[in-house]
This record gives structure tokens, C-alpha cells and sequence, in this order.
């Protein structure tokens, strides 16, 4: 056998190696966690950019809706006006006649 202080170098030798091992290991780890965060949240930021498209969409559907109601209420409202306009011409020439 060595001396006691060659032993405990050796382990103190062998516990630094586990220690920068378990280190490195820590790094590696908590790189791969901020990759997944940055992957995270350029997903949610993607999922928050498709919910915008979608609202838009819908609004500008709702928008067009409304301008379509609004142009049958016109298209209604002249023809009545055209009918009214016609039957005067009638009595207007029957009264000629």
C-alpha cells in the first residue's frame, strides 16, 4: 500500500473528474433547456401570429358581411323606389290616355 496522502490525492484527483464531469453535463443540460425555451417561444409566438390571422379574417368577414347586408338594404330600396316609379308612369298614362 501507498501512503495515506497518495490515497486520498487519488480521490481527491477522482472526485475533481466527477465534479467537472457532472459540470459539463449541467452546461450541456442547460443549454439544451434554453434551446427548447427559444423553440417554446417562437411556438407560442407562431400559435400567437395564427390566432391574429385568424381574428383578422374574421373581422374582415364580419366587415364584409355588414357592407353586403347594407348593399341588399340599397338594392331593396330602390327597387321598391323603381316599383313606386312604375306604377306612377302607369297612372300617369292612364290618365293621358
Amino acid at each position: 500500500h501507498g501512503s495515506p496522502g497518495a490515497f486520498w490525492e487519488s480521490e481527491q484527483e477522482s472526485l475533481l473528474f466527477v465534479i467537472e464531469m457532472k459540470a459539463e453535463r449541467v452546461q450541456e443540460q442547460s443549454r439544451k433547456l434554453r434551446q427548447m425555451d427559444d423553440l417554446v417561444g417562437a411556438m407560442g409566438y407562431m400559435k400567437s401570429l395564427k390566432l391574429l390571422k385568424i381574428s383578422l379574417k374574421m373581422s374582415f368577414s364580419y366587415v364584409q358581411v355588414e357592407k353586403n347586408l347594407s348593399l341588399e338594404d340599397q338594392i331593396v330600396y330602390i327597387l321598391q323606389q323603381n316599383e313606386d316609379l312604375k306604377v306612377r308612369i302607369d297612372n300617369c298614362q292612364a290618365l293621358i290616355q
